[in-house]
């Protein structure tokens, strides 16, 4: 049973229109469902992308191997074929306390739809300043810059620690939602998310004003650009929270950042191709909420 603003959500975000009205702004008080308002559209959207262009293969667990000199590192989703990766959907918070929230979501809705694909229906990854993961070589032969085979090496023990973890806790409907399960479709280092673009991104306004001035992330752009171009058909969808909270001067800079963002994919603000949904507890209907609302976006 659906809440009205959480089916309007699902509705709006994902019928064909020719009048650009697929944009959604929800306002409701804390504890209404908000974030139901955006991830049922997107877990909607991936479905009917599973339909259109199935996934095959199976995930590769890099972690669970000993990296020499010379041994080549291949991703979690090196072995899979199926569409393009990209950037379906970035998810914008104003704090990392809002992004580690709301991964529990995610890992709750990925385990899930693990039962019922049998391989992920999406990958989702957390980048902010807390991802592990270091420099990755733009000629894609994996996180080779710097430290080399010992930080993948470390990494592989910390992932297969907290593998057994998750494991331990599956009967645990709140407890498997600590820690993150790599094969239901989480990616939890740079390095596989630079590889292959996860499909949903959840970061914050600080760290994606930092990936669009560095190299290190252009792949994720590159991916993205490149699997929009691939099809028509193919809608990204930029999803912020709290959007109450980007009034002012600081809220013009994110606004920038937005528009920066969408133009280095290849989208414009009214671009067919995208899709808004923000959620807010304040800002209403009014002449002033509109014309917040339309001069942050674009």
């Amino acid at each position: 049973k659906l809440r009205k603003h959480q089916a309007d959500a699902i509705e709006i975000s994902l019928r064909k229109s020719t009048n650009k009205k697929n944009n959604v702004v929800v306002t409701t008080g804390t504890g209404s469902g908000k974030t139901e308002s955006f991830l049922l559209p997107l877990i909607a959207r991936f479905m009917m992308d599973r339909k259109r262009r199935p996934l095959s293969g199976e995930l590769y667990p890099w972690w669970d191997h000993v990296y020499q000199n010379g041994d080549n590192w291949f991703g979690v989703r090196s072995k899979l074929k199926g569409p393009k990766p990209g950037l379906k959907s970035l998810i914008l918070y104003p704090t990392n306390a809002l992004v580690e929230d709301q991964l529990a979501r995610f890992r709750s809705a990925a385990l899930q739809a693990l039962s019922i694909y049998n391989l992920p229906l999406f990958f989702f990854g957390r980048y902010t300043g807390e991802t592990p993961g270091g420099t990755w070589n733009p000629s894609g032969s994996g996180p080779l810059k710097g430290p080399g085979r010992k930080k993948i090496n470390d990494m592989a023990v910390s992932l297969r620690e907290q593998s057994e973890l998750a494991q331990n806790f599956r009967s645990d409907e709140d407890g498997v939602k600590l820690f993150p399960v790599a094969l239901a479709g989480e990616m939890t280092t740079r390095w596989d998310m630079l590889a292959a673009a996860p499909d949903v991104l959840i970061s914050n306004t600080s760290m994606l004003n930092i990936m669009l001035l560095r190299e290190n992330e252009e792949s994720l752009l590159t991916q993205t650009k490149n699997w929009l171009q691939s099809d028509p058909e193919n809608r990204f969808t930029l999803i912020v929270d709290e959007l109450h909270s980007y009034r002012g001067t600081s809220g013009a800079e994110v606004g920038v950042t937005i528009r920066n963002f969408l133009n280095r994919i290849g989208l414009t603000c009214d671009s067919d191709q995208l899709r808004i949904i923000a959620t807010t507890a304040s800002i209403d209907d009014s002449e002033e909420g509109q014309q917040f609302v339309e001069r942050f976006f674009g």
